[in-house]
C-alpha cells in the first residue's frame, strides 16, 4: 500500500434518482439503489468510513404512520422491524462490481446475516448509544415499537464481506486495483421487512434522501502497480431443517473459507405480516398446528462439522445433551455455553469485536432473574408479555465453526472437499424451521495480460 498523502471526504448520490422526488421503496417500484466510485488511479477506498445515510418511515396501508403501543391514544396499529437490525431490515442484498461489470461480492440475506453479527458483536450499551443511530435499532421490542412510530434516520456502516474488515481498496485500473467500484443495495419486499398486528398487512416502508459517505485516501504520483488483491466476501446457503436428525451438505467451492455459521427462524415466519422473519430463535417446534404457533423449544443436543466426511475443524462434535430436560413433548436446556462458543468464536475475526449481546441472559440459561413484565422484554429475556404473539423475544442463538483457528487469516479449501454439518435436536418432524448458513472466506483480484480475473 503506498503512503496516503491527504484524505478527501465525498458523499454521493444514486445514480438511480427517480424523475420525481427522492424516495426510494419496493412497492412503488423503485427497489434499488446504486452508487458508482469511477476507476480513480490516485485513490484508495477507506472503507472503515464507509456509511450508507438515509431516513425510512414505516406506513400503514393508507400511508400513515403506525401507532405503536397506541401513543397517540386513537387506537393501536402495530407496524414493526426487528430490534436488533432496525432500518436494514429494508435490504435484501448487496452486489459489488466494478467498472468492467464483474461481480466482486454478491452478499444475498442481508438482514439474516447482520442480525447473527450485529446482535453477536454488540451490546446493551452500543444498542443503548450509537446503534440506535447507525441502525434504528434498540434490541428491545417496547423500545423498537416507540421508534418505529417515527421516520428514522440512520448513518449505517456497509457490512458486507469486502468492507468487513476496514480495508483501503484501490480504485485504479490497469493493474493499480479494482478498476472502481459500484454498489448496488437491493431492497427486500415490505412483507419481508414490515411485521405487526392487522395494521402490518399491506404496510410499506420508504427510504427518502438517501447518500453514501466516504473518506478517499489520495496518493501523490499514483496507485502502485499490484499483481494481486485479496479481500473477504461473504457467501450464503438456505436450507429446511425438520427432523430431529438432519446432515446439510454444501458444495460451496471456497478455496480459503474462514469461518462458517448459521441461525434459525421458523419457515412460516417469513414473508408473514404477523411475524418477524430476521429473528435468531432457537429451533422450535410447532405445537398446535397452526402454521404460526411455534411455542415449544427444540433444543439441539449435538452439533457437528465436517470436511469431506470428517470432522472439521474439531475433532468432536458439540454434545449438549445432558443440559436437556423434558416433560413429555416439552424441552428445556440449560445454556449451552459450548454451542455458544464456538459460534462467537465464528463471528471472531471480524473487526472490532469486543463485545456481544449473546449470552446466559439472551438464551435463557441457569441464573436468569425473574424478571417481571415488561421491564424484561427491555433486558432482552425470553419470557414475559412481548408485543406479537409467537415472536421468542431475545434469542441470538446460532451454530458456528471457525476454520481459521489460530487467528492468523489462513482458512480451510473446500474446493474439492464439502462442508457438512449434522444437527441433531427435538424438532418433531412437522415442524419447519428455515437455517441460513454463512460463509466468511477470502476472494482474491489478480492481473495479468488478460486484464482482471477474480477467484474464490
Amino acid at each position: 500500500m503506498a503512503n496516503i498523502n491527504s484524505v478527501k471526504q465525498v458523499e454521493l448520490f444514486p445514480d438511480n434518482r427517480p424523475t420525481t422526488g427522492n424516495t426510494w421503496s419496493y412497492r412503488n417500484g423503485n427497489p434499488t439503489l446504486t452508487y458508482t466510485f469511477g476507476v480513480n488511479d490516485n485513490a484508495y477506498l477507506l472503507s472503515h468510513t464507509l456509511r450508507l445515510n438515509f431516513t425510512v418511515s414505516l406506513r400503514q396501508s393508507a400511508g400513515t404512520l403506525p401507532n405503536n403501543g397506541n401513543a397517540t391514544g386513537a387506537g393501536v396499529a402495530t407496524v414493526l422491524q426487528n430490534s436488533k437490525v432496525g432500518a436494514m431490515s429494508c435490504f435484501q442484498s448487496i452486489v459489488i462490481s466494478n467498472s468492467l461489470n464483474q461481480t466482486l461480492e454478491r452478499v444475498t440475506n442481508f438482514p439474516r446475516l447482520l442480525s447473527s453479527i450485529v446482535a453477536s458483536t454488540s451490546n446493551f450499551h452500543d444498542y443503548a448509544n450509537h446503534l440506535g443511530l447507525e441502525l434504528g435499532a434498540t434490541s428491545s421490542a417496547l423500545a423498537q415499537a416507540r421508534l418505529d412510530n417515527q421516520p428514522k434516520e440512520v448513518c449505517a456502516r456497509v457490512l458486507a464481506g469486502m468492507f468487513l474488515m476496514g480495508a483501503a481498496i484501490p480504485l485504479g485500473g490497469s493493474g493499480k486495483g479494482t478498476s472502481g467500484l459500484q454498489i448496488k443495495f437491493n431492497l427486500a419486499p415490505s412483507i419481508e421487512a414490515n411485521f405487526g398486528d392487522a395494521a402490518a398487512q399491506g404496510s410499506y416502508y420508504e427510504i427518502s434522501n438517501p447518500s453514501l459517505t466516504c473518506q478517499l485516501g489520495l496518493v501523490a504520483g499514483g496507485l502502485p502497480t499490484i499483481k494481486n488483491m485479496p479481500y473477504t466476501s461473504f457467501s450464503s446457503y438456505y436450507a429446511v431443517v425438520n427432523n430431529s436428525d438432519v446432515t446439510q451438505n454444501i458444495n460451496c467451492g471456497l478455496s480459503d473459507v474462514i469461518s462458517v455459521f448459521t441461525n434459525f427462524v421458523p419457515t412460516s415466519h417469513i414473508a408473514n405480516s404477523t411475524q418477524d422473519g430476521n429473528e435468531t430463535n432457537t429451533l422450535l417446534n410447532n405445537s398446535a398446528g397452526a402454521p404460526t404457533t411455534f411455542d415449544q423449544y427444540a433444543p439441539i443436543s449435538r452439533y457437528t462439522t465436517m470436511r469431506g466426511g470428517l470432522k472439521y475443524p474439531y475433532q468432536f462434535g458439540i454434545d449438549e445433551a445432558k443440559n436437556i430436560t423434558s416433560a413429555g413433548t416439552t424441552f428445556t436446556a440449560n445454556y449451552t455455553a459450548q454451542r455458544e462458543r464456538n459460534f462467537l468464536s465464528a463471528l471472531s475475526p471480524i473487526k472490532d469485536r469486543v463485545s456481544t449481546l449473546a449470552g446466559n441472559l439472551s438464551e435463557g440459561g441457569l441464573g436468569v432473574p425473574n424478571i417481571p413484565a415488561p421491564e424484561n422484554t427491555e433486558k432482552n429475556t425470553q419470557g414475559g408479555t412481548i408485543l406479537i404473539p409467537g415472536v421468542k423475544a431475545g434469542h441470538v442463538y446460532g451454530l458456528g465453526a471457525r476454520m481459521d483457528g489460530l487467528g492468523i487469516g489462513q482458512g480451510t479449501n473446500f474446493k474439492n472437499a464439502t462442508f457438512s454439518h449434522r444437527i441433531q435436536s427435538k424438532l418433531n418432524g412437522v415442524s419447519a424451521n428455515s437455517a441460513y448458513t454463512f460463509f466468511l472466506h477470502k476472494n482474491n483480484i489478480s492481473y495479468g495480460g488478460g486484464g482482471i480475473a477474480v477467484s474464490n
